[in-house]
C-alpha cells in the first residue's frame, strides 16, 4: 500500500457525522459503537454531550463470536 505524501495528516478532531460520512458507516451505529467502547480515539465532550473523534481514530472489531 502507497502512502499519499500529498495530503496532509489530520491533527484536528472531527465529529461524529463527519466521521460517519468518511467511513461511509451509518451515525446510529458509530454512536452504539462509541458508546461501547469501540472506537479508539473517540471522546465526548464535558459541555455539550457530543462525541468528537480524535486521530488517529480506530475501530475496534467486535470480541463476540456466534
Amino acid at each position: 500500500m502507497l502512502i499519499d505524501h500529498s495530503k496532509p495528516i489530520r491533527t484536528e478532531p472531527v465529529s461524529l457525522r463527519r466521521f460517519a460520512e468518511l467511513t461511509g458507516l451509518s451515525l446510529d451505529l458509530l454512536r452504539t459503537y462509541c458508546l461501547q467502547g469501540r472506537i479508539l480515539g473517540a471522546r465526548k465532550h464535558v459541555l455539550t454531550k457530543q462525541w468528537w473523534i480524535y486521530p488517529p481514530a480506530k475501530i475496534v472489531p467486535s470480541q463476540k463470536r456466534w
